[in-house]
């Protein structure tokens, strides 16, 4: 049983495609977060939801490939409900404290680069779509397949195994278990690239 729900993208054709395009820079800019020291406003839409609703919709069009997901998106809605008896401050305060000592691995400045960089191909690959220039389109989404089978992809895959490996407070546990997932799904092929 999944337990994120699967959300379809709406419409046919090249609207839907450009849909799960958009979503997937959504989630590429959403674990590019994941790389840098916690802001203000990232703890607030974290503690407020804004976070994980985000990754579940990117993650959502996945329909067959969702269990994995499961666990660490519960994690992150947990950490929502407890951040009420906190203030947003002292989330912070634990946060940066947490990710200070991560920040020492080298990986996270070349992860949090891929996954910007991803986020600017997939957001131009969806206006492609959107635009009917389907050739610019399909190039650019073999360019996200060339960069996360390189050295973009490895740096990811290296960053998230480190971050797991230390065991960081939660919700950076959750949040490298998610980016691993995700990582490991686009560098694998998803169900949008064997369709395509």
């Amino acid at each position: 049983m999944d337990l994120i729900p699967a959300v379809p993208p709406a419409g046919t054709g090249m609207a839907a495609v450009a849909e799960i395009s958009r979503r997937r820079a959504d989630g590429w800019e959403a674990f590019a977060d994941v790389f840098t020291f916690p802001t203000p406003s990232w703890v607030d839409e974290l503690r407020g939801g804004a976070v994980r609703q985000r990754l579940e919709l990117a993650i959502g069009w996945r329909e067959g490939e969702l269990t994995d997901f499961g666990p660490p998106i519960l994690t992150l809605g947990a950490f929502e409900r407890s951040s009420r008896r906190r203030t947003a401050d002292l989330d912070l305060e634990r946060l940066t404290a947490a990710f200070g000592p991560l920040s020492t691995i080298g990986l996270f400045e070349e992860a949090g680069a891929a996954c910007q960089l991803m986020n600017r191909l997939g957001r131009d690959e969806a206006v492609s779509w959107s635009a009917g220039r389907v050739p610019r389109a399909r190039e650019l989404r073999l360019r996200q397949s060339h960069e996360l089978r390189g050295e973009a992809g490895d740096a990811l895959t290296a960053a998230c195994a480190e971050m797991v490996d230390n065991r960081p407070r939660q919700p950076y546990l959750s949040l490298s278990q998610l980016c691993g997932l995700w990582v490991d799904r686009e560098r694998s092929g998803s169900t949008f690239a064997a369709r395509s």
